[in-house]
């Protein structure tokens, strides 16, 4: 993509696909930091906050999960070479993609993360009783 129509048109067909939040997780998989990678990064953030139903909220916790990530690798100590504009422009993408998809899907990732809790409290719960004197005699 050499030119503004180029960007204008990629961005356009990107968004007319019928993408999933499980989609874009996979595109976000393939990218890393490099200064072409960080325009693909923008492209998918901005897909992700026009889409209005990104799929399975299990799939829309992962894809916030990959974001953070992204996020954590364009603000890492070693990767601060090159163009520092175009990495504060890409967080600041991520950034605003996070926020609205916590906003939009706030109470379902909240139930999930809930339910997920509670799961790992049961577990823990029965592997505390497996090793009490009580349940061996």
């Amino acid at each position: 993509l050499r030119t503004q129509h180029e960007n204008e048109i990629a961005g356009a067909a990107l968004l007319s696909l019928p993408m999933t939040a499980a989609d874009l997780v996979h595109l976000l998989d393939n990218l890393d930091v490099s200064e072409d990678s960080q325009a693909a990064v923008v492209f998918i953030t901005d897909c992700v906050r026009e889409k209005s139903d990104l799929g399975k909220i299990s799939d829309i916790s992962k894809l916030s999960s990959k974001l953070f990530d992204q996020l954590l690798a364009l603000s890492s100590t070693d990767n601060n070479e090159g163009d520092s504009g175009g990495r504060d422009y890409t967080r600041v993408s991520i950034l605003q993609t996070l926020l609205g998809i916590h906003q939009q899907y706030k109470s379902q990732i909240s139930d999930l993360s809930a339910d997920d809790g509670k799961k790992r409290r049961k577990r823990s719960r029965s592997h505390s009783d497996v090793g009490s004197t009580k349940s061996l005699a």
